[in-house]
């Protein structure tokens, strides 16, 4: 049996800002409650969900930390696709905030870090 609570978007920031265990910070509680909020429709509120969302400061970072040998799949792609060029860092990134996008849920934030839903 689970307690289902009813809460509106601002009372739903409020009890995750003051959640110890959350580890996102101010914008990142905002940004995954917009993500939520965005996607229309009414979710059960699960505190514990939001445990599951880190921020990394990249997106090369946040993959590394999942799988290594994903971002050396990644750079391998990117050279077989461009042979005659030298692999970027902008590529390897934007390659990445795809990977993760397809693999679980991915939250770019204007700083240029990402917030990730680890448990994939």
């Amino acid at each position: 049996m689970a307690i289902k609570l009813e809460l509106d978007v601002y009372l739903a920031e409020k009890i995750l800002r003051s959640d110890i265990l959350q580890n996102l910070s101010y914008d990142g509680v905002s940004a995954v409650i917009d993500y939520y909020d965005d996607g229309g429709g009414d979710i059960d509120f699960d505190q514990s969900l939001f445990w599951c969302f880190h921020r990394y400061e990249s997106a090369l970072a946040a993959v590394m930390d999942h799988d290594p040998s994903e971002v050396e799949a990644i750079v391998r792609d990117i050279k077989e696709e461009n042979p005659d060029e030298e692999v970027s860092q902008d590529d390897v990134e934007f390659e990445c905030k795809h990977w993760l996008t397809e693999n679980t849920t991915c939250i770019p934030m204007d700083d240029g870090s990402v917030i990730v839903n680890t448990e994939f």
